[in-house]
Parts: structure tokens; sequence; C-alpha cells
């Protein structure tokens, strides 16, 4: 399945259970929309640094 990157949206955590960086695992701080299908979005939290790597 292929990903394709569509945007990147800043995150701020809410909520009592915290959000942690799909790659390294520190605190998440931004978010990655992924277009996947022609209906289908993923969407990926990642923390400041690993979301330079994104593509």
């Amino acid at each position: 399945m292929k990903k394709v990157l569509t945007s990147v949206r800043p995150f701020i955590q809410s909520g009592v259970k915290p959000k942690f960086c799909a790659d390294c695992g520190t605190l998440a701080a931004q978010e990655a929309l992924f277009r996947v299908d022609e209906s289908a979005t993923v969407i990926e939290k990642y923390c400041d640094r690993c979301i330079k790597n994104v593509k």
C-alpha cells in the first residue's frame, strides 16, 4: 500500500492520554496526513525532529 504525504499540521496534546511520535516514541507535536486510497486518509503523529524525515 502506497502512502502519499498530503499535508503536515501542528498537533496539540489534549485529553488524558498523550500521543507519541510514530518514529521515535517521544511526545508528538505534528500530524502528517497521508492519502492511501481515493477515499482513505491516514493520520500519523510525529515529533518536531522526525517530521523532517517524513516523505
